[in-house]
Formats: structure tokens, C-alpha cells, sequence
């Protein structure tokens, strides 16, 4: 390429740059606040359990009910 079909650097312009700039901070802060909003939320609903899993509760009620169930059964 010869340095006649190459174009000279644009001027800067600073203004722009700084709103860029700015702009850029801006977005930062709002994911944080945002990031630390939704962890409150998280930590407020506590811990998840899987969809797939029964709850503990459930699981010794159901364990239980067997239980009786095979005792029953040896009885008669």
C-alpha cells in the first residue's frame, strides 16, 4: 500500500470520549447494584433444592409409611 492511498488519523475528539467513558462507568455501577440486588433476593429465598429431589420432610414421612407397611406385613 503507498502512503498515498493510506488516510491520515482523524482528530480526537475528547468530548466524545469522555461521555464514552462515562457512559461506561454508568453501565459498571448499575451491574453491581443490580448484581447485589439479585443476591439479596437469593439470600432472602435461602438455599435451592433440585426439582428432581423430594423434600426431607417428605422423604422421612414416605421412609416411615414403608416402615409400617413391611411390619405390617411380617405380622400377618
Amino acid at each position: 500500500m503507498s502512503p498515498s492511498d493510506m488516510f491520515e488519523d482523524s482528530p480526537i475528539h475528547v468530548d466524545s470520549i469522555l461521555a464514552i467513558e462515562a457512559t461506561v462507568d454508568d453501565m459498571r455501577s448499575q451491574n453491581e447494584a443490580t448484581h447485589r440486588l439479585l443476591q439479596d433476593v437469593l439470600d432472602k429465598l435461602g438455599p435451592t433444592q433440585a426439582r428432581n429431589m423430594p423434600d426431607p420432610q417428605q422423604r422421612l414421612v414416605l421412609t416411615y409409611t414403608r416402615f409400617l407397611r413391611g411390619a405390617e406385613k411380617e405380622l400377618s
